[in-house]
């Protein structure tokens, strides 16, 4: 399983580097013989309402063996908080849909897009 963590935010810092490496690990780390390539993208963006806080949405993309796709995002206050509430998204889709596989109800080229 590989791992890719990008940061589109004035600079990731290596706590939240490895915070997201850890949790990758830890909530994929069952699927990995099923889950090709992980990617997370973490996005730093301002409060329309001029309340000075920042928000942080995190993308994260799954692709599955041999074929398949999950991509979901979270939106929330701290950087720690989207990437936890992103990966779990992911986890739970990849989990319904390695489950689907077994049972023979879903293709395998079938894309599942959570927002």
């Amino acid at each position: 399983m590989r791992v890719r963590i990008r940061g589109q935010t004035s600079g990731i810092e290596k706590t939240v580097r490895e915070h997201a490496d850890r949790m990758i690990r830890l909530t994929m780390g069952r699927f990995a013989t099923a889950v090709e390539d992980v990617s997370l993208l973490l996005e730093e963006f301002r409060k329309r309402s001029g309340s000075g806080g920042a928000v942080f949405r995190c993308r994260v993309s799954v692709r599955l063996t041999p074929r398949g796709h999950v991509s979901v995002k979270h939106t929330a206050g701290e950087a720690s908080a989207a990437i936890d509430g992103a990966l779990e998204r992911a986890s739970r889709t990849v989990e319904r849909r390695l489950q689907l596989r077994l049972q023979g109800d879903a293709p395998y080229d079938r894309t599942a897009r959570c927002r």
